[in-house]
């Protein structure tokens, strides 16, 4: 039997009240602990990263560097009869430039060689067209040695060029034409920027059917930019 209307509204519903959760319990510190730890870490993380040195340059990202270099002496000779150039020659004038890719360099260079008097006078050049070279080290020892397509003018023969009909510079036989180096060097840095040069080269250059052999040493004196 159900009770009247009237009893019910005298009697309002009692009301569940839900305990506060405490918010100190184990949950609680744990969430706080976690929340700590990762801002802890984070900050770490960023006060390393801004403190941490710059890592390694290398010089394909820095786009390599280039060096300029003038040979101030030396020595040549032939050891292939050509006279006169078969004499034993100072060199004059040597200048060159190179850029560095990493442990790789592309050359290109030109020399001079000149015995003024006497009644053979000599005048002689000889160049590379392109040099391949492989450089060691980064301290101040830097031996280094090469590879190169080149061409070599007799100034004092009948044809001072490498366009005489028929062939290369046909009236200077071996002593010209187009020819391939090989080379031994070092550079020896006084500074970051300057250094010395030692080279030692063995060229051998064809004209006309022949072959011609030349020896050289160079000494001078450059500077990396």
């Amino acid at each position: 039997m159900s009770r009247p209307e009237s009893v019910r509204s005298n009697h309002p519903p009692v009301q569940n009240r839900d305990t506060p959760r405490r918010t100190d319990g184990p949950r609680g510190v744990a969430r706080f602990v976690l929340t700590g730890g990762l801002a802890m870490a984070l900050s770490v993380g960023a006060a390393r990263a801004a403190e941490a040195p710059d890592g390694p340059t290398y010089p394909e990202l820095a786009g390599g560097e280039s060096s300029l270099w003038i040979d101030v002496g030396g020595v040549a000779g032939w050891f292939t009869d050509r006279a006169p150039l078969s004499a034993f020659s100072p060199l004059v004038l040597g200048v060159g430039y190179g850029h560095r890719v990493g442990v790789v360099r592309l050359g290109w260079r030109v020399h001079l060689l000149q015995r003024p008097g006497g009644d053979r006078p000599l005048r002689f050049l000889y160049g590379d067209l392109l040099s391949l070279e492989r450089v060691y080290g980064e301290g101040s020892w830097r031996p280094y040695w090469r590879v190169a397509l080149g061409f070599a003018l007799d100034l004092e023969g009948e044809g001072a060029s490498l366009g005489d009909e028929g062939y290369f510079n046909a009236a200077s036989g071996a002593a010209g034409g187009l020819g391939l180096a090989h080379g031994w060097g070092l550079d020896a840095f006084v500074s970051d920027a300057w250094f010395v040069r030692t080279e030692a080269t063995l060229r051998v250059h064809g004209a006309a059917g022949r072959t011609g052999v030349l020896w050289a040493g160079h000494l001078g004196v450059g500077i990396i930019f």
